[in-house]
């Protein structure tokens, strides 16, 4: 259990670099000499770039959240494999949504993700 819980810390640890690193750096290719400065000026980013950047700071409000519920239930031989499996599904659609600006799907799907980690934490609590 301690290794599937793992794996699924690093899953989301490689979320976020996708969600934060990767999607933004390939919405902007065009703009490598921007990428590649000090970026001194400003830039207007595409509207899709924009929205990327939003999901990102999105997903860093309750990743710490979700990292530490699974380091607590690795601690206190929690079983969080199927909760946290679909909080990193719940983010991904959450990523999906936000960059094709599907709003109310996205709202719901935050809402579903917030609930997860409060299902996460009773989990680890009643275990207390």
């Amino acid at each position: 259990m301690d290794i599937q819980m793992v794996e699924i810390i690093l899953s989301a640890l490689l979320l976020t670099l996708i969600q934060s690193w990767l999607i933004p750096m390939l919405l902007n290719l065009g703009n490598l000499s921007f990428l590649l400065s000090n970026r001194d000026e400003d830039f207007e980013f595409s509207t899709i770039t924009k929205r990327a950047k939003r999901a990102s700071a999105n997903l860093y409000e309750t990743l710490p959240v979700f990292i530490t519920l699974m380091l607590l239930g690795i601690i206190f031989d929690v079983d969080l494999i199927l909760l946290g499996s679909i909080w990193i599904t719940l983010r991904v659609i959450f990523l999906m949504c936000y960059l094709g600006g599907i709003k109310i799907v996205r709202s719901g799907v935050w809402v579903a993700s917030v609930v997860t980690l409060i299902m996460m934490s009773f989990n680890v609590i009643a275990a207390l």
